[in-house]
């Protein structure tokens, strides 16, 4: 039970002086009883799970539910349940150590450029194990009415004011709760260092299960195509919490706001701005249903395999772990080379910018905002998002996010195709790519949607 209920669990108790089942079928036995029943109720339980079924056999078993006003599980359904929760799998992927350091590898080859430092995911993740028992579970685990909310970090990876602490994140959940939203379960909005492990400390301290069914299978640079498609419901309105930013700095914002979506995202990303570059989001509600049909279902776990493998990889070097990535992933190693120039500003609570990386014979060149959006060899298109292009460092093995680019390094391009990828419906929108192009000057929908690179 202490492994199951885990933080939830208020409190143990047992029948004092009591040893048989006839000894609690004197009027002494069943007030025992009672007061016993009662104890877990008076700590504050909401719920009561009974481990003998001898409360049914001193007659009793109808009684205490009425009596304290609070649900009681007798022995034979708790016992059922728990068989249950065994053999179903409730925790589908095991949280621990080693799944931390895949989710983090893994998650940072899947952020394509952007999703957050995996070191930071790492700490996080380590944070998450310390504080409590953070929960990973199937989509079908839950009802198709629960209740879904998204959380992720927004905002510029390399602005120099960022200050985003843990509990931002856990407090952002708690102002869209106070709203009136029944939270059943935790999504991430996409895959990246960082991202990939997000909702896993509110999960620890919230007791709020993660589902492995984040928005997008990798990382994007707007609230709106980590939507799951829900931009282009007119009868959506999104409900949106954000808090982060240094108290003594004077930039800690708490926001809490309801809006169409795209307004939203504009105004969560100004909230990043003011609050030195990060803030904690949670928002999106939406049913079970919804996410099965839009979300990036399964993408949590296919990042966490794509870890496990790079890591065993890795111990031989990273050319190995590089080829054994790409196979996994169905892509390609485009080439190996050396940075030579990178240009990098934050604007609008976004990392824009270009990297030029040359081989023995040709120069390519890399364009991100946040993310890499696309890869040109001499002037010819290459890869465009939402193609995964990632930079790997040669001598770490490291997935390289864009905000930690260098000139100097060497780093091999790698390129997987969007349809090998786990994709939300928030990618299946041309629309939203207009501001992709406005930004980085780049022709994308033409490739994007017109079957070109």
């Amino acid at each position: 039970m202490r492994e199951i209920l885990g933080k939830n669990l208020v409190t143990e108790t047992k029948l004092e002086n009591i040893k048989t089942n006839l000894g609690s079928m004197t009027d002494e036995g069943k007030r025992n009883a009672f007061k016993t029943i009662k104890y877990p109720k008076e700590q504050g339980s909401e719920a009561i799970a009974l481990d003998c079924i001898g409360y049914s056999t001193i007659g009793i078993a109808n009684d205490p539910e009425k009596a304290i006003r609070t649900p009681v599980l007798y022995a034979v359904i708790a016992a059922g349940l728990f068989t249950w929760y065994f053999t179903r799998g409730v925790n589908m992927i095991a949280i621990n150590e080693e799944t931390v350091k895949n989710a983090a590898l893994g998650g940072a080859l899947l952020g394509g450029g952007g999703g957050g430092n995996p070191k930071e995911g790492e700490k996080l993740g380590e944070l998450s194990l310390a504080v409590g028992t953070p929960t990973l579970i199937d989509l079908d685990e839950l009802r198709d009415d629960a209740i879904l909310v998204t959380v992720s970090a927004v905002g510029a990876p390399a602005a120099k004011e960022q200050h985003l602490k843990p509990m931002h994140y856990v407090k952002a959940i708690q102002l869209i709760e106070k709203a009136g939203v029944k939270v059943e379960g935790l999504i991430t909005c996409e895959n990246g260092g960082l991202a990939t492990l997000n909702g896993w400390f509110q999960s620890a301290m919230l007791g709020i299960p993660v589902v492995d069914a984040p928005c997008n299978g990798r990382a994007h640079p707007t609230g709106s195509m980590g939507s799951m498609g829900l931009h282009k419901s007119k009868s959506y309105v999104s409900m949106q919490a954000a808090v982060g930013g240094d108290r003594n700095e004077g930039r800690y914002l708490e926001i809490y706001i309801v809006t169409n979506i795209i307004e939203a995202s504009r105004i969560i990303r100004q909230t990043a701005i003011s609050a030195g570059g990060l803030v904690g989001v949670a928002r999106n509600p939406v049913t079970v249903k919804y996410a099965r049909e839009n979300s990036a279902v399964g993408g949590i776990s296919q990042a966490i395999e794509l870890g496990r493998i790079m890591r065993e990889a890795k111990e031989k070097n990273p050319k190995c772990m590089i080829e054994r990535a790409v196979e996994f992933l169905r892509g390609r190693k485009l080439m190996e080379g050396k940075i030579q120039n990178v240009k990098l500003k934050t604007i609008g609570g976004f990392d824009i910018g270009n990297a030029t990386v040359r081989d023995e014979k040709e120069l390519y060149e890399l364009t991100f905002w946040n993310e890499y959006m696309c890869l040109e060899k001499e002037g010819q298109r290459i890869g465009t998002f939402p193609d995964l292009i990632a930079t790997i460092d040669l001598e770490t093995g490291a997935p390289l996010p864009t905000a930690e680019v260098k000139e100097g390094q060497s780093v091999a391009i790698l390129h997987i195709p969007r349809q090998e990828l786990k994709l939300g419906s928030g990618m299946k929108d041309p629309e939203i790519f207009k501001q992709i192009e406005e930004i980085t000057n780049k022709q994308i929908i033409k490739y994007s949607f017109s079957g070109g690179n």
